[in-house]
């Protein structure tokens, strides 16, 4: 169609693996690489960039909380025995020198009588790898479920960072964060 516009993105689908050899590499993409359209223009077929690989920074890792939430869903402000879910999200930055390999992320919640209703990932479902100062995002709401069964009472959650203790940080006491909530009946 005339003037219709295609965007194309890799997504960073090509890992750059440490068989690589250390240097400047070129990326090339070409549209109609087969010459099968007639163009006006076939010169501005072609887009050619540069990258530098060069050697994994080394260091010191220090994992540590950005920032978390703790909200009710639907998002009433109150955490309602039989209506509410709880959400919660946060940011796992490396604020170290060096890589972070394997970074999980852990979320526990416990009800009021020390019963787990949750003890997962969230959305990892995979190890994660930090470099330095990068920042990335976790969340979790799928099971986050408040029957009405349930106990009312101050609900606490625990999201812990590289909880099997994998990684070494130069903090370890950084790791864990800590909210409660507090579910309460509709009932008058």
């Amino acid at each position: 169609n005339p003037n219709q516009q295609y965007s194309f993105n890799n997504n960073g689908g090509n890992e750059i693996l440490s068989s690589f050899a250390l240097g400047t590499y070129t990326a090339t993409i070409t549209i109609d690489p087969d010459n099968l359209v007639d163009e006006t223009d076939e010169t501005n077929n072609v887009w050619t960039g540069t990258f530098e690989v060069i050697e994994p920074p080394t260091g010191t890792v220090d994992l540590a909380f950005s920032s978390n939430l703790l909200m009710p869903q639907p998002s009433s402000g109150n955490y309602l025995l039989g209506y509410s879910d709880f959400y919660i999200d946060g940011n796992v930055k490396n604020s170290g020198e060096g890589i972070a390999n394997n970074v999980y992320v852990n979320i526990n919640v416990v009800r009021p009588d020390g019963v787990v209703i949750y003890d997962g990932s969230g959305t990892w479902t995979t190890a994660r790898t930090l470099t330095p100062n990068e920042t990335t995002y976790f969340h979790d709401n799928g099971n986050g479920d408040i029957p009405s069964n349930y106990p009312l009472g101050t609900y606490t959650a625990t999201v812990t960072i590289d909880p099997d203790n994998l990684v070494d940080e130069t903090d370890e006491t950084n790791n864990v964060w800590t909210g409660t909530f507090e579910v309460i009946s509709l009932a008058p």
